[in-house]
């Protein structure tokens, strides 16, 4: 089966593309929604993040704080690391067990939807990684807006993220979202038909970096 790495800073239109492979029939896996299985009360991950963060990070009936640990997690760089450290390791087990699935009832494609793809060291574990880029003002006012929060709150985030740079750099195929919903959609579908042809014939041409 051939995998394929999505990811994107945040507001990039990540999501966007993600639905558009849906839509035609390619299943694939939800990183930030297997964070929520990791997360449930009573797991080892949240057992694991209270001893390292703080039994504060826990509400009364045992599930997390999301807020708790992220003022705990994301204060210092090194909080950051120390919360991807512990959270990878499940989340990749829980990954593997998807991608497993789908390959047994016959998928000969799927994608990985990971918003911290490189930090998870999963471009060496997928065939290809498409990124998807967007303007960095775009991309602040998107999640501004989407999760309620102040620009220079979000502007902070993103400098923990990698740069738009760094992705474009390490990615087999970067999608420009710099105009509208249905031209990031066109060109969603155009990277997956690349994914397909890429699939079909790895030792064309196809195999060295390309841009929408």
């Amino acid at each position: 089966m051939f995998v394929l790495g999505l990811c994107g800073r945040s507001g990039s239109g990540k999501s966007t593309v993600a639905s558009v492979f849906r839509r035609r029939g390619i299943n694939g896996v939800d990183c930030d929604a297997l964070t929520y299985e990791i997360y449930e009360a009573g797991s080892e991950c949240l057992k694991a993040l209270a001893d390292s963060f703080g039994a504060e990070i826990l509400k009364e009936d045992g599930s997390l704080d999301r807020q708790a640990l992220a003022e705990r997690a994301f204060a210092t760089a090194e909080g950051t690391e120390r919360l991807n450290f512990i959270t990878h390791r499940f989340i990749l087990e829980a990954l593997w067990g998807k991608l497993e699935a789908f390959e047994a009832r016959g998928d000969r494609l799927a994608f990985v939807d990971a918003p911290l793809l490189f930090e998870a060291g999963l471009e060496t574990k997928v065939d290809a990684v498409v990124c998807v880029l967007a303007p960095d003002g775009e991309n602040v006012r998107r999640v501004a807006l989407r999760d309620g929060r102040s620009e220079d709150e979000v502007r902070a985030r993103l400098e923990k993220q990698k740069s738009a740079e760094f992705l474009r750099a390490n990615s087999h195929l970067c999608i420009w979202n710099g105009g509208s919903l249905q031209a990031l959609e066109r060109k969603a579908a155009k990277a997956l038909l690349w994914a397909l042809l890429r699939f079909r014939f790895p030792m064309s041409k196809l195999r060295f970096k390309e841009g929408l």
